[in-house]
């Protein structure tokens, strides 16, 4: 998220946490994720949320192969969100040139920059 301080949207969501309890089922999912969404559905001319280029290839909409598996065009994503628990993610230098996929490029990308 990026926002000037003391932004409404930013407040209201903050201040939720005050009943979070980590130790209730399902409480990282409900705070950090559908608070925000159910609050920029209550403040639309508050929030903009980038749909494509933060978070493409999603999970949800079962595109991960993409990412692991198969060859997609990053150039216009501002990042890609890399789901370690789900995939096995290359470990050194050997292991990012073998991978055959988005991943492997772009870690190639980042780890031997000149």
């Amino acid at each position: 998220m990026i926002a000037a301080p003391h932004q409404p949207f930013m407040c209201v969501w903050y201040n939720g946490y005050r009943d979070y309890d980590p130790q209730m089922k399902g409480a990282w999912g409900y705070f950090s994720v559908r608070t925000a969404n159910k609050l920029s559905k209550m403040f639309p001319d508050r929030i903009h949320i980038e749909e494509r280029s933060l978070l493409h290839p999603s999970w949800a909409d079962g595109e991960l192969p993409l990412l692991y598996q198969k060859h997609y065009d990053w150039s216009k994503n501002d990042a890609i969100h890399v789901w370690k628990r789900l995939h096995p993610v290359p470990e050194g230098p050997k292991e990012i040139e073998k991978r055959n996929c988005t991943l492997g490029e772009i870690m190639r990308y980042v780890y031997f920059l000149p």
